[in-house]
């Protein structure tokens, strides 16, 4: 076990995570991320090993700055994987910890790179050790579980199955819970979400009913009040970024001059991005150059012929920087 920001005492640590949350005034929602980093049984790593990996990880990691983690490795399934227990709140400005898509790859890339340099396997996306299809419905009950298999195959007809495609598809483009519950009924599945009710129930048309905490299990993503709740607004944010950039990118930029049409913000960017083109065209082509004295003036000493390359390409970057500060001026 140890502590990155923190105790390497697990109790010591939690006390820790929980004054840097009542600090900041954020004791509520998601307390925690988990993150867990694990081994093929094949490839017989030491515990001692696999903590030295995730240690690495989160020390290297930009996710993790400013947060404290605690990383615990186990033994308990027949091979070594560890543990990451990140607070969900920064100690150091008191902002949420939240990951992006990108970002989470970024951490699985950066994974893979450590497990690579210590000589190890790493996982095919989507696959298992074993290269078989990595399952994404689980389900606590083994009949439960086979039925949505052979729903997924169209073997057989699943209300669960057909409730939780017409939830997720929702879930994906509504930005309100009233614009979900709409596509929901558009779907043919009523919902019933109120404030006095700890769960949300869908219903399809046969009155069939599942709740949204038996689908957050079967399909493994958190589908709660709050976890659709952020959902919502992380579309909303979405649409408008995407108008707000659709109006930019049309809008003629203010001072024109008199008499021709407005000058759009896209065709300025473009104008802008040729020129940065020319000035690193210009700039390979004077490395080419001075690759290509390197080559055919072995008589030159390492020394002069260093110093001569050293001044064209400070020459070359100097004239791509003024270039650089032009275009920031004329934005």
């Amino acid at each position: 076990m140890s502590g990155f920001n923190c105790s390497n005492n697990p109790e010591e640590a939690l006390r820790e995570m929980k004054a840097t949350q009542e600090m900041w005034g954020k004791t509520g929602g998601r307390t925690y991320k988990h993150f867990i980093q694990s081994f093929s049984e094949k490839e017989n790593v030491t515990p001692e090993k696999a903590h030295e990996i995730a240690c690495k990880l989160v020390q290297e990691s930009p996710l993790f700055r400013g947060y404290e983690c605690f990383i615990a490795t186990h033994t308990d399934r027949g091979h070594s994987h560890s543990h990451i227990i990140a607070c969900s709140v920064s100690f150091e400005n008191g902002l949420k910890i939240r990951q992006s898509r990108s970002q989470l790859q970024e951490l699985k890339d950066l994974s893979d790179r450590i497990v690579l340099e210590h000589g190890l396997s790493i996982c095919e996306k989507g696959k298992t050790y074993e290269n078989q299809e990595r399952e994404e419905t689980t389900a606590f009950s083994q009949k439960t579980y086979r039925t949505l298999k052979a729903a997924e195959r169209g073997e057989v007809r699943s209300h669960v199955q057909e409730i939780g495609l017409a939830v997720l598809t929702a879930r994906e483009k509504a930005t309100s819970r009233e614009e979900f519950v709409q596509q929901l009924q558009e779907r043919g599945v009523s919902c019933q979400w109120t404030e006095k009710r700890k769960y949300i129930t869908f219903t399809d048309q046969e009155q069939k009913k599942v709740r949204n905490s038996k689908l957050s299990d079967f399909y493994n993503m958190d589908l709660s009040k709050k976890g659709l709740e952020n959902e919502f607004k992380a579309n909303l944010r979405k649409q408008q970024n995407r108008e707000r950039r659709r109006r930019e990118i049309t809008k003629p930029i203010p001072g024109a001059e008199q008499g021709t049409p407005g000058k759009s913000t896209a065709a300025f960017i473009g104008e802008l991005a040729a020129t940065r083109r020319a000035s690193e065209s210009k700039l390979v082509g004077k490395l080419k150059e001075c690759a290509n004295r390197a080559a055919f003036k072995q008589t030159r000493t390492s020394a002069s012929l260093a110093a001569m390359m050293s001044q064209e390409i400070a020459l070359a970057v100097r004239n791509t920087t003024e270039q650089a500060i032009e275009d920031r001026e004329k934005v």
